[in-house]
């Protein structure tokens, strides 16, 4: 893991792949400094990765947003995400700015294999994915829990 609190979990799961999974909180500004680090850390090679969240329903704040926005620009909108949450207004939010970018999309929790083929997984590696995702402890994040049917 490179981060993990007991609201939010980042993590590089290989194949360049970040993963995030939040609770219903949001991030703190002290949290949400790793996912600026990390982008940072990543450099000329974060437009290669992909990101797949997971939340419960919360997200990075509108002034974190900004300040991501500000210093990542339009790299962000270019690296493919996928949005797994049971909340409907998570995938309503993520659903209206998909209609501008193209590179975003949403998924229900019981869509998680979908959400991985979004993301360029073949179906031969979605276990092996689930497995790296399984090492945050179950009851923790409910739509990680449900997306693992655990």
């Amino acid at each position: 893991m490179i981060f993990q609190s007991d609201d939010f979990v980042i993590d590089d799961i290989g194949n360049k792949t970040l993963v995030f999974v939040n609770s219903k909180k949001n991030p703190t500004s002290d949290e949400y400094d790793h996912v600026l680090r990390l982008y940072r850390s990543l450099a000329s090679e974060l437009p290669s990765y992909r990101c797949l969240a997971i939340t419960d329903g919360a997200g990075p704040t509108l002034q974190q947003r900004q300040q991501q926005s500000k210093e990542f620009g339009n790299i962000l909108k270019n690296i493919t995400t996928a949005v797994v949450s049971d909340a409907i207004t998570v995938r309503f939010v993520v659903s209206s700015a998909a209609l501008f970018i193209k590179t975003i999309r949403a998924f229900d929790v019981n869509e998680f294999s979908k959400a991985l083929t979004f993301l360029g997984f073949p179906d031969e590696q979605h276990a092996a994915v689930a497995e790296k995702l399984s090492a945050v402890p179950k009851g923790r994040f409910k739509a990680l829990d449900a997306a693992l049917r655990r």
